[in-house]
Parts: C-alpha cells; structure tokens; sequence
C-alpha cells in the first residue's frame, strides 16, 4: 500500500512540475482530491499526509491541497451527481486547478464525464481502481495512476510467517461477482492451493472427478491416476484436522487472557475492512466509548465476531443501490459491562428468524456455510457475555455483545 501511496505522490509531482514546459507556462500549483467515500481512517490520513509532504518538500512556490468527499458511498442516482457537478463548478469557478486526484473508480467515471467541462486540459491521476475497471474505461494518455490488484499468494506467504504451520485457509466476504479488490483471487485459488496446500475439500473434489473421468475413458490409462488414491487420502486426512481444530474451538478449549480495551478492538477492526468498505461504496462509522472499556478476554477472538458481523452486514447491504452504511458502537452498560453494537442500513432479519441467526449451520446466503454466528455466540460466551440480534425500526439490523467489565 505504501507502494501505491509513493507512486501517486510521484505522478502528482512530475504532472505539477512537467521538465519540458517554461517556467512562464507551468501548471497552476494546486491539487484537487476528490474521494468516492468516507476519507478518515490511517489509509486515507496516509495519502494525505503524504502529499502534503510532498508539496511542502518544495519551498519554490506554495501549493493549494483541495480535498472533497463526494459521499458515494450512501448517495447516488442521476440527481445528486448533477447537484454535485454543480457544487464542484461554482466552488472552483475561480480557483484554477493543477491535478486532479480521483481517488475509487466511481470518482473516476465522475471526472473523466465531467472534466471537459469542469478541467478542460487538466491531467488526472487516480488510485484504487480495480484493474478490470481500468481496462473497461480505456483511459486518455493524460490519466494515470495506481491499479489495485492484491496477488493471493502474498497474504499467504504472510499468514505462514505468523503461522508457519498453516496448511487451511479460509475465505470470507461477498460473493466473488461482488468483489473489486480481491476478484482476481478466484483465478488463482488453484495455483496457490498447489503451492500453499490450501482447501483440503476442493482438492478432493479434483481428484476425485479425475479419476471419474479417467475410469470411464474408452480405455482407461491405469498408470495415470495411481496417485490420485495417495493425494485424496492425503487431503482427507488434512480435511479432518481442519474438522478437529474447529471440534475443538467450539468445546471452548483455553485460551489466553489479558486484560484490552473494547474501543481499541473495534477501532483496529474498522481500520482493517475501510478499504474494502470504500470498494463496496459502503460508510463505515466507528463511534467509540469516551472511557476506556476494559475487558478480560483473548485478544484477537473479539476482534473474529466484530470482523464477522461486519462482513455480514457489508453482504445484506450488497444488493442496495446507495445508502449502504455500517455504524459500531461501544457504550458502557451500567457500569458493570459493556456493550459492542454493529448495525447496518440493510433490509433487516426476519422477524421469526433472529433466534434461529445463531444456530450452527443456519444461513439465508446462497453460498453460505452458517457457522459464523455460532462461533461468534461460542466466543462471546466463552468470554461470560452474550450476543443477540434486533431490528432497528427505521430500518436494518443491529447485533450487540455484552461483555463484563475487568473489577476496579
């Protein structure tokens, strides 16, 4: 990320200060950032900080930062995109514009229809725009920038860092179709299954249709598929410790405990989803206790359920058109326990359905497995709290856990 951040400070720099043009006629110094969606949160202060670097860095001229947030995230549709042309067009009517910076894909297609009539002449740079985006929009030579596109086989190689034994990975998220940053992944599941040894099931599943198709070949090549038997045994036995290690984490065996803080576990986990919340045209709004909520409990399984029902809320919102928001909150209960709240803009949970949200195996996703919510309720009860599920009545769904407060 720190990659992309330098290259379209570089962009900004060299578009600013073009090595073939007079000094008469260089660009008016001024930057215009125009974001797709919410700009808080460390990625967004990363970008911002460091073009203010950047532009500072050269003592020559001052240059103007402008910076917009077009909230597409949550509004949409032919009218407000006129009321935001509009804006833009009065705003700046005598600010003359170097640069400037889209910053998603939405803000992108936004400019490049606007920019004859808004900045004739002026050069674009854009970030996080999805690589099949790019190519859908063939671009001017004068619009440049940074194409997401995330390998598979890097998260992996940094997960079997922490985890040098890990041999089962775990995909969770909207459906692939839905996907912009991590689309490609699909394609390459089979390439770093055979690298990395991982989803012990899809390899089964391979090999056994090889097999099939091998046995009823006219005339069947024996020798060909002698060691498919050893790679599905092999995958079998794999496929079993899978089963073993979930077994046992839902026994609720031990864990380490230390004593955190409910806002800072909250906090890191909206940090973690804002880039593909910011993809997904999705707000994210972290609203944290004014006191610290110290709790005794593992560190990282908190963070698992808030990760879960915040994925879960991002998939009911996915067919929404705009609007789609996901709001955390945490709040002292009484003074004795404290209460974590993530809600969501979506169609909300069927009335005779929100005891049965929590019952293994229970799933209204067509690709669903129905375990997430059961580990979610295991881990919270496992840390003497409770998880339960409401209807917000101007709309959407709202999830709270409790959990005891550490003795003062």
């Amino acid at each position: 990320m720190i990659g992309r951040i330098t290259g379209l400070i570089l962009c900004l720099t060299a578009l600013l200060n073009p090595a073939h043009l007079p000094a008469v006629e260089m660009r008016a110094r001024s930057i215009l950032v125009l974001d797709q969606s919410e700009t808080r949160g460390p990625f967004y202060y990363q970008i911002f900080s460091g073009l203010r670097s950047a532009v500072n860095a050269d003592t020559r001229s001052h240059t103007t930062l402008y910076s917009e947030n077009l909230d597409l995230s949550r509004f949409n549709g032919a009218t407000y995109e006129e009321s935001l042309r509009q804006r833009l067009k009065e705003k700046y009517r005598d600010r003359p514009i170097g640069v400037v910076v889209a910053v998603g894909t939405s803000t992108l297609e936004l400019v490049l229809r606007w920019r004859e009539e808004l900045w004739p002449g002026i050069p674009v740079v854009f970030a996080l725009a999805d690589e099949m985006d790019f190519e859908r929009l063939k671009l001017p030579p004068d619009v440049t920038g940074s194409i997401v596109r995330l390998a598979l086989a890097d998260p992996i190689k940094a997960a079997r860092a922490v985890v040098p034994d890990l041999d089962s990975v775990v995909f969770v998220g909207a459906p692939w179709e839905r996907q912009v940053i991590f689309r490609n992944w699909k394609d390459e599941i089979p390439a770093a299954g055979e690298r990395q040894n991982v989803q012990p099931l899809g390899a089964i599943l391979t090999n056994a249709e090889t097999a099939e198709l091998i046995l009823n070949s006219p005339s069947p090549d024996l020798s060909e598929g002698k060691e498919i038997p050893a790679d599905i045994r092999r995958d079998d036995l794999r496929a079993s410790e899978v089963i073993h290690r979930m077994r046992s984490f839902l026994k609720r065996t031990p864990f380490e405990t230390k004593d955190i803080d409910l806002n800072d576990t909250m906090r890191e986990v909206f940090e973690f989803l804002s880039v593909q919340a910011s993809a997904r045209n999705i707000a994210l709004y972290p609203q944290a206790s004014p006191e610290a909520l110290h709790v005794r409990g593992d560190p990282v399984q908190p963070q698992q359920v808030i990760l879960n029902l915040m994925v879960n809320s991002m998939d009911a919102m996915a067919a929404m058109p705009n609007g789609r928001t996901v709001v955390g909150r945490t709040e002292m209960n009484g003074g004795s326990s404290a209460v974590i709240s993530i809600s969501d803009s979506g169609p909300g949970i069927p009335p005779y359905r929100l005891k049965e949200v929590f019952d293994p195996f229970f799933t209204a996703k067509q690709q669903g497995v129905g375990i997430g919510l059961s580990i979610a309720r295991t881990i919270v009860q496992a840390h003497k709290g409770r998880i339960w599920a409401e209807n917000v009545a101007g709309g959407g769904a709202v999830f709270r856990l409790s959990l005891p407060l550490c003795p003062t």
